[in-house]
């Protein structure tokens, strides 16, 4: 509770709140939209500054509102309706060697923002998907394509990349165009994605392995934007919570594409299209800049010959 309150004085637009079960006293200032999967399962919750956004609509049953209305912050137990069936992935699935392996609660919630000093919209997700790249429900996909439409598409997530089951494994280095591209919605893309290349997150496997060693937890930007100062914090906050993760911070550039000095890669058509997903039957494959940045580029200073030639950030 110190934390996120130290993250609500330092003035942070968008504080995303994964797997807290744990109830929270209203920080002032703030409102808040979020849903779960299942009654006492993980909840996802999002808490908005009511100085810097706006919520203009939500996605699917999530609700928005005070803390009192949000899964665990206000009560532990929601009534049975859709705002507790917000479920990326069949929470009833099993899978892996012999089906033993259960999917488990994975949920998401959504909402449409207004930026009130940019006037722009973004459309926020904040998830936990499934481990092993699980097929996700079409509920969750049409929401996030009936909510979104083509806006900007900011994305916070425990993404649970890759995979520890037998025959199923593969390390958690997913890109999060890798991750679209797998449940064939690339289209959602492309995404700037520095958390693949940062300090691992997850998570306090005490006693063996009281240290991070998956780079799971993720903040993307996608259709236009970038992610910058992706900080992983260094210690556990609560460090006796089994599995817990290392919280991080980050700002999102918002999408300018009406602006030709944009520095953000994904707001040039021609760049954006360079993508990261790996085509075998391309002559030269191309990825982008790792700091999102083309025009120019953050490392040389030279625009990059994609590039068609007020920069406003957020704190999340």
């Amino acid at each position: 509770r110190q934390y996120i309150s130290s993250l609500a004085n330092e003035h942070f637009g968008l504080i995303t709140l994964l797997e807290m079960e744990f109830t929270l006293p209203q920080l002032v200032g703030y409102t808040a939209f979020g849903a779960a999967c299942g009654h006492y399962s993980d909840p996802a919750v999002v808490l908005v500054s009511e100085d810097q956004f706006s919520i203009i609509s939500t996605m699917g049953a999530t609700l928005a509102g005070n803390f009192s209305q949000m899964p665990y912050l206000g009560r532990e137990k929601l009534p049975p309706g859709p705002a507790t069936n917000q479920c990326i992935s069949d929470p009833t699935a099993q899978f892996g060697p012999g089906g033993k392996v259960q999917v488990g609660s994975r949920p998401y919630c959504g909402a449409v923002l207004l930026h009130k000093d940019s006037g722009r919209e973004i459309c926020m997700v904040a998830a936990t998907f499934a481990y092993c790249l699980y097929e996700w429900t079409n509920q969750f996909i049409e929401d996030v394509e009936t909510t979104c439409g083509s806006r900007q598409l900011v994305i916070v997530a425990d993404t649970n990349a890759g995979c520890e089951v037998p025959t199923f494994k593969s390390d958690s280095h997913w890109h999060f165009d890798q991750i679209l591209a797998n449940h064939s919605k690339a289209s959602w893309g492309p995404c700037h994605d520095p958390g693949v290349y940062a300090e691992p997150t997850c998570c306090n496997d005490f006693p063996p392995w009281p240290y991070a060693r998956y780079q799971y937890d993720r903040t993307v930007s996608c259709r236009g934007g970038r992610i910058s100062d992706f900080i992983v914090e260094d210690t556990f906050v609560c460090a006796d919570s089994p599995e817990e993760h290392l919280f991080t911070k980050a700002v999102v550039h918002l999408k300018e594409p009406e602006h030709l000095q944009s520095a953000s890669c994904l707001d040039h058509p021609q760049c954006a299209k360079q993508g990261f997903v790996y085509d075998p039957n391309a002559a030269v494959n191309m990825v982008l800049p790792a700091d999102g940045l083309c025009c120019p580029s953050g490392k040389s200073k030279r625009s990059l010959p994609c590039c068609n030639s007020s920069i406003v950030e957020v704190r999340v």
